[in-house]
């Protein structure tokens, strides 16, 4: 859908309007007309909302929006301008001079103009005060009792000045994602950059190891609230696709090409590059990416087959959910999945099992090819579970995890056997410590603006 155009134009004028009540008041009036959920805005769509969230106070909002329409279009000037500017009004000024860096790239005439809004706001901001000097600030003044007004404001300053230490998921993707599709414009005859940036697509649309669940027994959050695996995977593939022009030979290429079709369920597709793949020769590389393919297709099958075995619960419509009176029955329990469901559950965990076993040899190439690396443990992984040695799979993944904390393959891998061996306390754990580990995409991608404990 896209927004009406004078009220688009209003919204990217809300910053910097002199007529903030006429802006804002069309501002809700575009807010209002948002278009459904299931409908995807376009860049500029993305923009003109942000903007009037920015212009209706609401920074943090805001700053999300942003970064949705960058990862759509990086080139999108108002937006760089946008999220510097919401960045530094929630106390984030390190994140704001890079946008205002990636906009003076862009256009400098523009970057001059916002970092006139941004000395505005740095003049307010006393960014001289740690978070552990605001946290000081506010228990004394909670223990000398003084006003409330007071405690909110004291508050208020303890979450900008640790706004800066949040590191935020969803904006290191959009700088990485635009750092590698301007290396690969910058040099279309380069094949490497076609690949660098069909492996990161790859790896980052696993959205299951991309997310969380905020509580117990709740459904997975991604970090990117837009992440769209489907959408990002066909991504992969078209770079994939423009090095394979350069290069048809490449291995990396091959691989990637072949691994985003098997996520996108084109198995058949998928198998005409793992012949090229084989063809390509007896490296130690393409046994790698032979290796990855198949491990990759193998965890496909079997979390399927375990989703096939969940019993599967009805939501209620909103509101109307409630506990039962006295006398009343309480609530029937989930179903439990049916023979068809089961008997494909089946099929899948035959196939993974019967792949795993083909496998080994494949396998232990590439687990001596990688060694030093992590893969080389989750292929070691597969081999033991090839041979029904899941005890010993498990040692290979747990000592990966203490080696790599920060490797959301090793942690996936090492949930996917835990969950196959219905070892459920060990689960939670692993989960829990995948969803804190310190990798550079794991990064505690939690958009809020909590304090840190010191």
């Amino acid at each position: 859908m896209r927004i009406v155009p004078r009220l688009a134009f209003a919204a990217l004028t809300c910053l910097v309007s002199p007529f903030a009540i006429a802006a804002a008041g069309d501002c809700e009036r575009l807010l209002a007309a948002a278009p459904a959920p299931a409908a995807t805005p376009d860049a500029v769509s993305l923009n003109a909302r942000a903007q009037c969230w920015l212009a209706l106070g609401r920074p943090a909002t805001a700053r999300r929006l942003f970064t949705e329409a960058l990862v759509q279009d990086p080139l999108l000037l108002q937006a760089h301008a946008g999220r510097a500017i919401a960045a530094a009004r929630t106390g984030d000024f390190t994140r704001a001079k890079l946008d205002l860096e990636a906009l003076k790239a862009l256009d400098p005439k523009a970057a001059a103009q916002a970092g006139e809004l941004l000395t505005l706001e740095s003049a307010r901001d006393d960014g001289a005060a740690t978070p552990e000097a605001r946290r000081a600030d506010l228990d004394r003044a909670a223990a000398a009792g003084e006003p409330a007004d007071r405690l909110r404001a004291l508050a208020g300053a303890l979450l900008r000045s640790a706004a800066g230490h949040h590191r935020r998921y969803e904006e290191w993707y959009q700088d990485r994602l635009g750092q590698l599709a301007a290396a690969a414009r910058a040099e279309p005859a380069n094949v490497e950059r076609y690949v660098d940036l069909a492996e990161f697509l790859v790896r980052e649309s696993n959205v299951r190891q991309r997310s969380e669940a905020p509580a117990p027994r709740q459904a997975q959050m991604p970090w990117r609230p837009w992440a769209a695996e489907y959408e990002e995977l066909l991504a992969a593939r078209a770079a994939a696709d423009e090095a394979l022009k350069i290069d048809a030979r490449h291995v990396r290429a091959l691989a990637l090409k072949a691994v985003a079709l098997s996520r996108l369920g084109q198995d058949d597709p998928a198998d005409q590059f793992v012949r090229r793949l084989q063809g390509a020769g007896d490296s130690p590389e393409a046994a790698r990416a032979l290796a990855w393919i198949r491990q990759q297709r193998i965890a496909r099958w079997t979390q399927q087959a375990r989703s096939l075995r969940v019993p599967v619960c009805t939501a209620t419509r909103p509101g109307t959910a409630r506990a039962p009176r006295p006398g009343e029955l309480s609530p029937a329990p989930c179903p439990a999945p049916g023979s068809r469901d089961l008997h494909l559950a089946d099929t899948l965990e035959n196939k993974a099992a019967a792949s795993r076993r083909e496998s080994a040899t494949l396998f232990q190439r590439a687990a001596q090819a990688g060694a030093g690396r992590v893969e080389a443990e989750v292929f070691q992984a597969e081999i033991w579970l090839s041979r029904n040695r899941p005890a010993d799979a498990l040692a290979v993944l747990q000592k990966a995890v203490q080696r790599e904390p920060g490797s959301l393959e090793a942690h996936g891998a090492l949930i996917d056997v835990l969950a196959a061996h219905g070892q459920e306390d060990a689960l939670l754990r692993a989960r829990s410590a995948a969803e804190l580990s310190p990798s550079t995409a794991a990064t505690a991608a939690r958009g809020s603006l909590r304090p840190t404990r010191g």
